[in-house]
């Protein structure tokens, strides 16, 4: 079913990348779309071929998080732009985001200290602590800072999102959690309620998250300048009504900044409607759903946490983008998992499939070893 669910995702993404690029370079841009996702599937292939004790290998993970951490920090010292953002190492062929990597390196790393904490002991007692909390810990937060600092606040915002989610589902009680959620719906308000009041103020800081926030208050007070991005995203919702105006028809493309990356929902929105559009929107959250409740049946604790915090992350994800257009948060620039046009976000979401494919094998070796010998001892 997984394979089915991406295959529909990847085809629809062909189509859309190829029609919200019509007025420009629309075979290009497919043919690039289409070697990321070759170059995906091959990481899925690679990925199955890694010993299965490195996964969740404490050294394995840090030796990557080590790696990442540096590319992270090079691009933010020596990268080039994109989207605002000093995120990007040119690597002459294509372009190279290493912050994309992170996301589901993070994962595994938060999921590879959930499974090994032993709650009853503090950590100062525990045998490896340096290597098992203190040196991943740190990576993950210098990593954040760097991030920040090009800065990419969208995929800040995605990874500090999935390490509180993760925590709240595995390791945090309920009234803990309860607590949690009733203070960010406070400090949400207050926000909101703040910057109702000094929303121009916001706008004229020149500082990008500021301005993001004044704008996503009343976007129509700045309809020529920062809030014509959304504005034409709401456009294309409203010109598509229920049906739309059909494939390759949609008019507002060809004037809509990143149609194909981040408002690539968007150009569906204005070709297939409300019902495509939420056509779509279904197939992507089932497959989350999915992975949620295949993640439910692993038995190994690795494995159901892994999968958990790779659907948790592409729940993120998609209500980021999609609450972005929409107007229920402010625009991130972040890209909607498995639909929009580009490399290296691709290739990760294929990889992170590759990873859950892995864990649903393995799981059901061991179940039918175990099968196996259960037999045997009745024989």
């Amino acid at each position: 079913m997984i394979t089915g669910l991406v295959g529909a995702l990847l085809v629809i993404s062909c189509v859309m990348v190829f029609s919200a690029n019509l007025y420009t370079q629309p075979i290009r841009q497919v043919v690039v779309q289409g070697v990321a996702i070759l170059i995906g599937l091959a990481g899925i292939l690679v990925i199955r071929l890694i010993p299965n004790r490195w996964i969740d290998n404490k050294h394995f993970l840090n030796f990557l998080l080590l790696i990442t951490t540096g590319l992270i920090m090079f691009a933010s010292l020596f990268g080039v732009d994109g989207g605002g953002a000093r995120s990007w190492i040119d690597l002459k062929i294509f372009k190279f985001q290493p912050s994309e990597v992170m996301k589901p390196l993070m994962v595994l790393t938060i999921a590879r200290v959930i499974t090994y904490t032993k709650r009853t002991y503090l950590l100062k007692y525990e045998k490896g602590a340096v290597s098992n909390y203190y040196i991943p810990l740190v990576l993950v937060v210098l990593s954040l800072i760097l991030i920040g600092s090009q800065p990419d606040y969208g995929s800040v915002l995605i990874l500090v999102g999935l390490g509180v989610a993760m925590a709240m589902l595995f390791l945090l009680p309920p009234k803990t959690n309860l607590l949690l959620v009733a203070g960010a719906l406070v400090l949400i308000g207050l926000a909101l309620g703040a910057s109702r009041v000094f929303g121009d103020f916001l706008v004229n800081s020149n500082y990008h998250v500021f301005e993001r926030i004044g704008i996503y208050i009343n976007p129509f007070n700045y309809a020529q300048t920062d809030g014509f991005q959304i504005i034409s995203s709401y456009l294309s919702f409203a010109k598509g009504g229920w049906f739309g105006l059909g494939l390759g028809q949609g008019h507002l493309k060809a004037i809509l900044p990143a149609a194909d990356t981040d408002f690539i929902l968007a150009v569906i929105a204005e070709e297939f409607g409300f019902i495509g559009c939420s056509l779509v929107v279904l197939v992507l959250m089932t497959l989350i759903f999915y992975l949620l409740r295949v993640a439910a049946t692993m038995n190994r604790r690795f494995h159901r946490v892994s999968i958990a915090g790779f659907a948790l992350l592409l729940l993120i994800q998609t209500c980021v983008n999609v609450g972005g257009l929409c107007g229920l948060i402010p625009l991130t620039g972040v890209t909607l998992p498995f639909l929009s046009y580009g490399g290296t976000s691709m290739i990760i979401n294929l990889t992170l499939i590759g990873f859950v494919q892995k864990m649903i094998a393995e799981e059901r070796r061991m179940r039918q070893r175990a099968q196996m010998v259960k037999v045997e001892r009745l024989v």
